[in-house]
């Protein structure tokens, strides 16, 4: 008879937990009679904030040094595709020859794309004055003319001295890839100075930030269910002999 009563009684309780419309009323009694049920909910709650706090500002500190480090990799590096560029086009004698400004602009390009590291990029030239020896502008490798924002072309514009960057979207068969576009003019003889543009692809450097943040999110849900069956371990062996 006690065992039939037993099972008796264990089937309302089953039924109910069953019953997901019943659990907030079931949380509720947990939490008013079970000092047990409060303290564990409350450790996990507080060692869940402190881990997800932890693990976002960790990958906000990952994410902000990856594009940092990238950004500077390749300022750097067409910091030196131009410098060589410009010793090129400073030294150059072109004697109002439009075929010999074509040919240099080819090999100029040529340096640039091998120096800089990158098959995407754009001239433009800065004078809006009509000009027969001028080479024309260009875009290679995919960078378009809309891919790059009005205000970087006005900074570009404005000073030929300093190189400026910026974050941009690039293209690709799944959609968009980050990535990041340097500008800087070269002065070219006898027509003048060129608005030349370098894009990067920073798909990798995303890759990496996804990979880091689903581990720093996997670490974080396994430390929370081990410190929650530590926690019901030490309260259980506390508290039931106390009962």
């Amino acid at each position: 008879m006690a065992s039939t009563a037993s099972v008796a009684a264990a089937v309302p309780v089953s039924a109910g937990w069953r019953d997901w419309r019943a659990w907030p009323r079931r949380v509720t009694q947990l939490w008013r009679s079970s000092l047990r049920f409060r303290t564990l909910v409350i450790t996990l709650g507080l060692t869940a904030f402190a881990i997800i706090g932890g693990f976002v500002t960790m990958a906000l500190a990952i994410q902000n040094d990856l594009f940092e480090s990238r950004v500077n990799q390749v300022q750097a590096a067409v910091g030196r595709a131009t410098a060589t560029a410009q010793d090129t086009l400073g030294a150059a004698q072109v004697d109002g020859d439009s075929a010999a400004l074509e040919a240099l602009m080819s090999a100029v390009l040529t340096s640039l794309t091998r120096q800089s590291g990158t098959d995407m990029i754009a001239a433009y030239r800065v004078s809006n004055e009509p000009s027969a020896l001028a080479p024309q502008d260009f875009n290679k490798g995919g960078l378009e003319a809309d891919m790059i924002t009005p205000g970087m072309r006005t900074m570009v514009q404005r000073d030929a001295e300093q190189r400026w960057w910026q974050s941009i979207a690039l293209p690709t068969a799944q959609g968009t890839a980050p990535g990041v576009v340097i500008g800087q003019q070269l002065i070219f003889p006898e027509v003048g100075a060129y608005e030349f543009y370098f894009a990067y692809d920073l798909a990798p450097e995303a890759a990496t930030l996804r990979f880091v943040q689903v581990t720093l999110w996997l670490v974080g849900g396994a430390l929370i269910l081990l410190i929650g069956a530590i926690s019901w371990f030490v309260l259980r062996t506390i508290t039931v002999p106390i009962a």
